[in-house]
């Protein structure tokens, strides 16, 4: 395995679903690697899925650009997924996935177990009412997140509701893009 490198940015070089795999299963094992920026590719869910399952268990990345990726909700929900355990993202951008409220769910159920994240760009995904009212229920009770960026999505009435409602309940938010 590589033992130096530490800033891998891939941005906009046609990688697909198999090179997102890739990439996701190199992420494993590596220990080095701080920041990766993958976005305007074509991973496609299951490379969105590769890589949420291996950030898992990763102790080095601080700093996952997979915007513009076609992750959808499956990938969003890996991501979701590895929010529960990991102990070093502070900054995530999935924006532009065609993420919709499954994975808009996956992710708000990681971010209230989520003690280091304090960057999320959710924009221009199809997050609707049920995913942003899930996200509201999260940032209620996130004590770590600082930016949230949520706009072109179709959070409607009852998920904007349930952001304004977290809002009272959270000290550390300072950026709230809607």
């Amino acid at each position: 395995p590589n033992t130096a490198l530490a800033y891998l940015d891939l941005w906009d070089n046609n990688i697909d679903c198999e090179g997102g795999k890739a990439i996701g299963g190199a992420l494993e094992t590596n220990t080095t690697l701080t920041k990766l920026r993958l976005s305007r590719n074509h991973i496609g869910e299951h490379g969105g899925k590769a890589i949420g399952n291996n950030l898992k268990s990763n102790t080095a990345l601080v700093s996952v650009d997979l915007s513009d990726n076609k992750i959808d909700d499956e990938g969003g929900k890996a991501i979701g997924d590895a929010l529960r355990t990991n102990t070093m993202l502070t900054y995530l951008e999935i924006g532009s996935n065609g993420i919709g409220d499954h994975g808009g769910k996956g992710i708000s159920d990681g971010l209230k177990t989520n003690t280091v994240l304090t960057n999320l760009d959710l924009a221009g995904n199809n997050i609707g009412s049920e995913g942003g009212m899930a996200i509201g229920d999260a940032v209620r009770t996130n004590t770590t997140l600082t930016d949230l960026r949520l706009a072109f999505n179709k959070i409607g009435d009852d998920g904007g509701m349930a952001i304004g409602d977290a809002l009272k309940f959270n000290s550390t938010l300072t950026t709230l893009c809607l």
